[in-house]
């Protein structure tokens, strides 16, 4: 099985790329295909070696503009303006024969609009009949090109020209916008660190990102991108994190300061120690979620794309009936019908809806990535507004997730008490561990038989002795006796064959908790908190955020039967968390949200949507995009349709002439075209 990747220069249709895509996926020994239109990076998987030349003539057969360029070999891109140019000179020039025919008074006028005719039409044309050759009878191209044949046939010079030309600016603009939209998309996966410089014993060395292992020593120079996740170790400097995080003011960092790439050093020079490779890296695990979340439709998305199929040969049959079945039934004038069918082919187009839906949907998703929100998918977005229910885990997601170390108490010494809890604690990424750890500096020895329970806490021997450090729950399983009270903060006991003390640990709310619950309740989502906490730490921190329906002490498993629970009572369930053990509630969700600013990697794989910071205002925000996305579509489905059904009754009842079906057509596909770019803009 061989895997090549190719990028598709100049692609600027939404429809021609599915189109592209079905034909390469019909190849003998072609195993899968991903088209991604935004950047035209083509991946097949074959089990034979397809040619540059193979590819180029499935694309030409929708685009003739497409260059096919295997990414192993690729260079720099081709100009796209400069095809946009060539493509605006044909036009005007097209345009100046009509008006020379139009306004002229000599004989012989009708070649200047034949001339005009085929210099305006002829990609339609070429592209129509391809299409024929090959079987593919019904298309946009076919119903301009029998129209327009049909006018030429009863000498209607005017209209057929007219018809190619507006067409052809219609095409030109409806690209132009593309253009821009997938421009401004592209700004965001384009922010690829190109270099690093890698410290070789005393000298620096310029060297790609790829090439980079996992603690090395790199410098940053001011004004450059941080090209890999690390920790400062020498320098300090102001960070612009915006196209990560969505956030517009600097962090400052420092010496021990951790720095994600992507990141702008605004001003002093850095010295990192790199913690991951490339692939493990920020910018790079964003690059593959934005690049991959154009692959995943949303099921608005695919219902054009059928309707688009089925649309044409039903709009062709109706214009035959209506050119044929009136003279033959009722005896009248075939030229009248003819005409009135011909209006009614340049009404049909579908390509309003086939390109706005698309752009509406990949253009919202790019400003949401703006603001620090990924979006796995446009299916995703139909899920994220129609949530009712959200439910959060507690610690990292409501809270901030770094806990302090409050008060030490039990039978052992405090300094000995918080040794112990450090041991047993000390391979775990857990917060609360990693606070613990802080809490005691000293070294610790490795303790033996480590077992982590999930949700529980763990058991370790040191020194012949087995202990148990976890919460309430963990040791009334163990039969363990302790002291019981009510603590509104979170305990952690430790014990052996007795309970030898307790860690009480503060964790603090995020600023933003209590207000993006308020949101959430005024767009009547229930939101509803999670916790392995005790029952008095739950409610505490329920009551603060303005949380009605909470549980506590749960386990993973006990968070995944609620998720379930909620599912089963009808609307869409979103769930909330940052830490691995918050992976099977988010994969069980309708939509599966993680914390990305704190969040694990497997959190963050598992989701459907990634908030770049641990901001829960996010949450209201991600939703009332997805809102404004959908609204976008559902305005450009109504109004083409609705415009196109009035103007083919319209054009059937010989109200409407060539001029107002133009306008049906070309002047509803742009007004389609440009509200779907209000999303590019969405916040």
């Amino acid at each position: 099985m061989e895997k090549k990747m190719y990028r598709l220069e100049n692609l600027g249709c939404q429809h021609c790329a599915t189109k592209i895509k079905g034909e390469i996926n019909d190849l003998k020994g072609v195993e899968s295909v991903e088209l991604d239109f935004v950047s035209g990076k083509l991946c097949i998987q074959s089990q034979r070696q397809l040619t540059i030349q193979e590819l180029e003539q499935i694309a030409h057969r929708h685009e003739s503009e497409i260059r096919v360029r295997s990414l192993e070999e690729e260079g720099e891109r081709s100009n796209l303006s400069s095809a946009m140019k060539k493509e605006a000179l044909r036009l005007v020039i097209a345009f100046a024969l009509f008006l020379i025919g139009l306004l002229g008074k000599f004989p012989g006028k009708e070649i200047a609009y034949i001339a005009a005719y085929f210099l305006a039409g002829y990609p339609v044309l070429f592209k129509a009949a391809k299409n024929i050759l090959r079987g593919s009878l019904f298309d946009e191209n076919f119903l301009m090109s029998l129209a327009t044949f049909g006018a030429l046939g009863l000498k209607e010079y005017t209209e057929a020209v007219g018809i190619m030309i507006f067409y052809g600016m219609g095409e030109f603009l409806e690209g132009l916008a593309v253009y821009r939209s997938k421009e401004s998309i592209k700004a965001l996966i384009q922010f690829r660190p190109k270099t690093v410089h890698l410290k070789v014993g005393e000298d620096y060395q310029d060297v790609n990102p790829e090439e980079v292992p996992a603690s090395s020593m790199i410098l940053v120079k001011p004004g450059e991108m941080i090209p890999l996740d690390g920790t400062v170790i020498q320098g300090g400097s102001s960070l612009d994190m915006r196209d990560i995080t969505g956030e517009v003011i600097p962090a400052e960092v420092n010496k021990g300061s951790q720095v994600i790439s992507g990141s702008i050093n605004l001003s002093g020079a850095l010295l990192l120690q790199t913690g991951v490779d490339y692939a493990s890296s920020t910018v790079a695990r964003i690059l593959d979620l934005v690049e991959k979340s154009r692959l995943k439709k949303s099921p608005t998305e695919k219902f054009i794309t059928k309707f688009a199929r089925i649309y044409t040969p039903i709009v062709v049959l109706g214009a035959l009936c209506l050119a044929f079945l009136p003279p033959l039934l009722f005896h009248q004038a075939f030229s009248v019908w003819i005409k009135r069918a011909l209006i009614f082919l340049i009404i049909s187009c579908p390509c309003a809806l086939v390109t706005s839906v698309p752009l509406s949907f990949f253009g919202g998703m790019g400003a949401a990535s703006k603001q620090g929100i990924l979006i796995k998918g446009s299916n995703h977005v139909e899920s994220l507004e129609k949530i009712k229910v959200a439910i959060f885990d507690k610690t990292g997601t409501l809270t901030k997730g770094s806990f302090q170390v409050k008060g030490v108490q039990g039978v052992l010494p405090e300094k000995e008490l918080l040794r112990l809890a450090a041991i047993g604690e000390q391979f775990s990424n857990h917060p609360i561990a990693i606070s613990i750890r802080s809490a005691y500096p000293g070294e610790l020895p490795k303790p033996e038989n480590l077992k982590e329970i999930p949700g529980k806490g763990m058991e370790f021997d040191l020194e012949s002795v087995h202990y148990l450090l976890g919460n309430q729950k963990f040791l009334e399983e163990q039969n363990i006796d302790f002291p019981k009270e009510k603590e509104e903060d979170t305990v952690v006991h430790l014990a052996s064959t007795q309970w030898l003390g307790k860690i009480s640990l503060e964790d603090e709310i995020k600023s933003t908790s209590k207000k993006a619950v308020e949101e959430l309740k005024k767009m009547d989502i229930m939101p509803i908190m999670l916790t392995g906490d005790g029952e008095e730490r739950a409610k505490s921190v329920a009551k603060e955020v303005g949380i009605d329906h909470y549980h506590w002490a749960m386990l993973p498993e006990d968070k995944l039967e609620e998720v379930k629970e909620w599912k089963e009572e009808g609307g869409v369930v979103a769930f909330l968390g940052d830490g691995t053990n918050d992976t099977p509630s988010m994969a069980v969700a309708d939509i599966g949200i993680a914390m990305g600013g704190v969040g694990s990697d497997a959190a963050m794989e598992t989701s459907d949507v990634v908030f770049m910071t641990d901001d829960l205002l996010k949450l209201p925000q991600a939703i009332r995009i997805a809102k404004k996305i959908k609204s976008v579509v559902l305005q450009n489905i109504i109004f083409a349709l609705g415009i196109k059904i009035i103007f083919l009754i319209m054009g059937a009842l010989g109200i409407a002439n060539i001029w107002e079906a133009i306008f049906a057509d070309v002047g509803v596909m742009l007004l389609a075209v440009l509200n779907s770019m209000r999303c590019i803009k969405l916040n």
